[in-house]
């Protein structure tokens, strides 16, 4: 049986994952935040978890060891030996399992810290959250295989704690999510320099990955700072695919080239669509998700990963643009409409600080785009729908704006699947 890890501690994560590689033991990263126990042998280190009676402490860092309700732990005899799976965000229905071998995930991550320069004399700074691939692969792994020295602060950190932690270890590159560059963009001017951030400054690249930023954080970013901002694309079963300097002025769509190693292909429908779905040769594919009927190998088409994103290839550069997911296309009344295509005409409202658009039921069309909007100033909401019918096709017109606090978003930051039941 996998053993499950519910921590928060780079090192813990560390010794717990090569100690159940060595094993032979596969080992399933959850978010040690979940509110309820996983059933089966857990290794936490007591940060989110009281140890309660029976558990068993461990050598140092300080695991400790639980079990739980055996009887309903996952019991999978097909995962490979020494795997590390990694839960989906449940942006689009529950979180799945997703297995990589200890060979798919190396060959990504020396992939990643190539492209990124790490070595000895390149520290990295990492705030992401090691139980997802993007943190685990991108800063723990990569800075371990590159031999780069990492420091990790907690995923709740504010941009005063950043700024401190990259001033003292003389930070190269910092891995972070979308909430901190947002945060890290609205800190005030100090007498006319950027931020309040020595260390910030300090920086030479920055990457974002696991959602997109939001509407004015790159603008503002690049230009207070010098550093590299690169957008990280990416998914659990494929590993980080791209990494986008972004200038802010970017197509939010563009997720640039592929990484050495990785081919890209487009599958379309018929030859005059504009894009189809994304397909993904590489050696740090997954060998496939956890399921109620053991493990379900990755959906391929001649050993080409079918990724569900649609996208376009330029054929000149290489460069991929995403149009959103297969699985999320709105069909108005035959139209085929991309959600992604009018939440980016939304984002670009100057009042619009957050946007999520998703398919409602509609008597006469099927379906309609319901936009969800957070916004600066509360008076704008009634001006949105004339901004869409500038800018979009009749059709893509979103039915209706509803103006809500927030959106709903996983511990990485991508949005969350909140499909609205009325009918229009």
């Amino acid at each position: 049986r996998p053993v499950n890890a519910e921590l928060s501690d780079p090192v813990a994560t560390t010794v717990a994952a090569l100690g159940c590689d060595l094993a032979g033991v596969p080992i399933i990263h959850r978010d040690p935040a979940m509110p309820e126990p996983a059933p089966g042998i857990t290794l936490h280190d007591g940060r989110t978890r009281t140890p309660g009676t029976g558990e068993r402490r461990l050598a140092d860092p300080g695991l400790w060891l639980r079990q739980d309700g055996a009887g309903d732990a996952i019991s999978v005899t097909d995962i490979p030996s020494g795997s590390q799976i990694f839960l989906t965000s449940g942006s689009t229905g529950p979180p799945t399992g997703v297995i990589q071998t200890g060979a798919s995930i190396v060959a990504n991550t020396r992939q990643v810290a190539a492209f990124l320069g790490f070595g000895p004399d390149t520290p990295v700074l990492a705030c992401a959250p090691l139980f997802h691939g993007y943190g685990f692969g991108c800063a723990l792994l990569a800075s371990l295989l590159s031999g780069a020295p990492m420091w990790f602060c907690s995923p709740r950190s504010v941009p005063s704690q950043l700024d401190r932690a990259a001033r003292r270890h003389a930070a190269h590159t910092l891995i972070a999510l979308p909430s901190h560059y947002g945060l890290i963009s609205e800190m005030p001017a100090d007498a006319g320099r950027p931020g309040v951030s020595e260390g910030l400054a300090g920086l030479r690249s920055c990457v974002t990955g696991g959602a997109p930023l939001a509407t004015g954080v790159a603008a503002r970013l690049v230009r207070r700072y010098s550093f590299t901002l690169y957008n990280a694309y990416g998914s659990s079963e494929a590993g980080a695919v791209a990494f986008k300097a972004v200038t802010g002025e970017d197509d939010p769509g563009d997720i640039g080239t592929p990484l050495p190693g990785i081919s890209a292909r487009i599958a379309k429908v018929a030859e005059r669509d504009p894009y189809g779905e994304l397909l993904l040769s590489c050696d740090g594919l997954a060998v496939g998700r956890i399921g109620p009927g053991g493990v379900r190998p990755l959906d391929l088409v001649d050993g080409w990963y079918r990724t569900g994103d649609l996208a376009s290839i330029d054929q000149s550069s290489g460069a991929i643009r995403l149009f959103g997911r297969t699985d999320m296309v709105i069909n108005v009344a035959g139209e085929k409409v991309s959600p992604a295509e009018i939440e980016q005409v939304l984002a670009a409202h100057p009042e619009v600080l957050d946007v999520q658009v998703l398919a409602a039921a509609d008597r006469a069309r099927g379906q309609v785009p319901v936009a969800r909007v957070v916004l600066r100033d509360i008076a704008a909401e009634s001006r949105l729908i004339g901004w869409c019918r500038e800018r979009l096709a009749p059709h893509k017109v979103p039915a209706r704006i509803e103006r809500v606090a927030a959106i709903p978003r996983s511990a990485a930051g991508k949005p969350l699947l909140r499909t609205p039941g009325e009918v229009v």
